[in-house]
């Protein structure tokens, strides 16, 4: 399923958190992710992995405008790697196709509860075999999230409200070149670099209020974070045309390094006779991401190909988390908290698919080979764990069409989704004194068969049965001590997870002028899991009902609205509510289409997300809130040559693996 993200005017200018939700089935909820109830989704930037990355900082610091349009793949071929056990969503940032001298300058403002702006360019210059291109852009996409919790344990009951406010100041760049070399041999490197910088301060309100002995304790934490983060990166590919039937060779190589320069400072006021020592973390940090991949394209006939590639990947993330705590005025280390982290990973992967394409059906199928060798190493206590995977993952995929535009298709896959290294990272990030977040260092990987059945129109699908079973699930849980009345978030291994789902979309193109899509997504979950000294046995059904339309109104003004609605839902041992939301926009062209006015007003109506837990010992009541009633109004005037290249245009280095992923 493909969402051109490029064509819609609600809920693209702000950041990529705001283009996430664009997508259907997908919840976001303080910066995380899931679809259809599933957390372990699998995001790709131009078809490399993030998740070695800080994503919940770039989901809400990455602008909207750089993103062109997003790909939703649920079963994968061999050609890709085996991790997504929850799909796969790969964004695609714009690429400039044109030929001659062209460009854009472009602005933009919003307001909700707070001001955020952004404004670029970019210009592009491509004659004959060479391409240069640049653009760049500075944005200020504000947001505030609070996260309220109530807590009962025996007779007490804990109410905490946190303010999430942000204020990221982001700086990013991006240039490169592509080179024709001859008809048949093609070379490209691009180069990206993305830096923020946020400060702000969260500010939690506790009130404890006890039935025994009939008393109020209330305490204020505030948590003052300073965030700053680089992010570079190079793509080289190299591309051959072996002959004239369709032999292809495709080298490409991209290294990314994403370093981070943050600290906080947490300090707490009582009303009541309890010292709660104010603490400073400093945590810097530092990722290299470095993979290498070749593919072969041999076609034996004109029915009869043969793909082939082989993968390395390498990726070393170091973070020295410096606690310290307050003793008479004076910050000492904090030898409980303070722990120096070093994760490293190296995936050594080969492919083989087969692919047949007859009048009457065409078939796939193929099988990937990946080894993985990780090693979690703590200096502070010197304590490494090691982790060897290897597995091969088969999948398959059959088309038979019913008439020239109808069709149906049926597809497997096995899929693993390893631990992300936030989430094995022991590190304890603190809300208040009495909830914190930690990894899990003893966490394994997940694995799925998935199954998936579908009816085409124009080979996109509108009709999908799928079943999935998954075991040893990662889900993110909350833990309590009854004693001291502190609860903390991590991520575990559930035992199973069977997911049976049927989901319908449909055109709106029934009245003249009139765009748009809509449709129905169903899903039943249960799960299987010994969790707590207790037996985890549920079962949810959940549906979700979507539809976005655009009128052109005149040939230089169109207007469009987007709704949705989700019913409650299972979160792992969370039960959500149903909540929805509804965004209306408009677009007005000047100046034979060189200049756009875009405005837009999202989350005109909405529910927050809330949802309870009441299992083994714990009762918590959860509501999240957000900035909503967004008015934003954006400005782009291009110019230069607006024309397409008749030629092929050449792609960057990750632009082949892109177009495999939508086969």
């Amino acid at each position: 399923m493909i969402v051109n993200v490029s064509d819609h005017i609600t809920g693209v200018n702000g950041s990529m958190r705001d283009v996430m939700k664009k997508i259907p089935g997908i919840i976001v909820v303080n910066n995380k992710i899931s679809m259809a109830g599933n957390q372990n989704v699998t995001i790709l930037i131009d078809g490399r992995p993030t998740q070695y990355l800080d994503m919940q900082t770039l989901m809400s610091e990455l602008p909207a405008e750089d993103i062109d349009k997003i790909e939703v793949i649920s079963q994968p071929d061999a050609t890709m790697e085996a991790t997504g056990t929850g799909g796969v969503i790969n964004i695609i940032l714009k690429k400039n196709r044109l030929s001659g001298t062209n460009g854009a300058i472009w602005s933009g403002f919003g307001y909700g509860e707070l001001a955020k702006y952004s404004l670029g360019g970019s210009v592009n210059h491509r004659k004959n075999k060479f391409n240069v291109f640049a653009n760049g852009g500075y944005s200020y996409n504000t947001s505030t999230e609070n996260l309220i919790l109530e807590r009962r344990i025996g007779n007490d009951t804990y109410n905490q409200n946190t303010s999430q406010p942000s204020y990221p100041k982001t700086y990013r760049i991006n240039s490169g070149f592509d080179y024709d070399i001859t008809d048949k041999q093609s070379l490209g490197i691009s180069i990206r670099r993305i830096q923020s910088d946020n400060d702000r301060t969260h500010t939690n309100n506790t009130s404890i209020n006890s039935i025994d002995t009939d008393t109020i304790f209330t305490l204020k934490t505030y948590n003052k974070m300073s965030r700053k983060w680089i992010y570079n990166s190079a793509n080289l590919y190299y591309n051959i045309d072996l002959d004239t039937i369709g032999k292809k060779l495709v080298f490409t190589t991209n290294y990314g390094a994403y370093d981070n320069n943050n600290s906080s400072s947490i300090k707490t006021n009582a009303n009541h006779n309890v010292n709660y020592p104010s603490q400073q973390n400093k945590e810097p940090g530092a990722t290299d991401i470095y993979a290498a991949k070749l593919d072969l394209i041999l076609p034996f006939s004109k029915k009869f190909k043969l793909t082939s590639g082989l993968k390395y990947s390498y990726a070393n993330v170091d973070s020295d988390l410096q606690a310290f705590i307050e003793n008479n005025d004076v910050f000492s280390n904090n030898t409980a908290l303070s722990n120096h982290f070093i994760f490293k990973e190296n995936i050594y992967s080969a492919y083989l698919m087969q692919n047949y394409s007859g009048k009457k059906i065409s078939f796939n199928a193929g099988l990937r080979y990946e080894h993985s060798i990780s090693e979690g190493y703590s200096i502070t206590i010197d304590s490494t764990n090691d982790r060897t995977i290897s597995k091969l993952f088969p999948s398959a995929g059959v088309t038979i069409p019913i008439t020239k535009k109808l069709g149906t298709n049926l597809a497997y896959s096995y899929r693993i989704q390893r631990p992300s290294y936030n989430t094995l990272n022991p590190f304890i990030s603190y809300l208040d004194p009495y909830t914190f977040e930690k990894g899990n260092t003893g966490l394994k990987p997940e694995l799925t068969h998935s199954s998936k059945f579908s009816l085409t129109y124009e080979s996109q699908p509108f009709f999908n049965l799928e079943y999935n079973k998954t075991s040893d699930v990662l889900m993110f849980v909350t833990q309590q001590d009854d004693n001291s009345g502190v609860s903390f978030a991590t991520t575990v291994n559930l035992k199973q997870l069977e997911k049976y789902a049927a989901s319908l979309f449909f055109p709106l193109e029934f009245i003249d002028k009139l765009k748009g899509y809509g449709g129905i997504m169903t899903n039943y979950q249960k799960y299987e899991a010994p969790y707590l000294d207790d037996n985890y046995n549920k079962e949810k059904f959940n549906y979700t009902l979507f539809i976005e339309s655009s009128y052109q109104v005149a040939k230089t003004f169109k207007v469009e609205a987007s709704a949705w609605y989700t019913s409650s839902n299972l979160e792992g041992i969370m039960e959500s509510n149903a909540l929805y939301g509804v965004s209306f926009g408009a677009q007005k062209t000047f100046f034979d289409n060189r200049f756009t006015v875009t405005t837009s007003l999202d989350d005109a109506f909405y529910e927050y997300w809330t949802a309870n837990i009441v299992y083994s010992n714990m009762d918590v009541d959860l509501k999240s809130t957000w900035e909503t009633s967004i008015y934003r109004i954006n400005m782009v005037y291009r110019f230069g040559n607006r024309f397409l290249k008749k030629r092929k245009y050449q792609k960057n280095s990750a632009q082949e693996e892109l177009n495999r992923a939508n086969q």
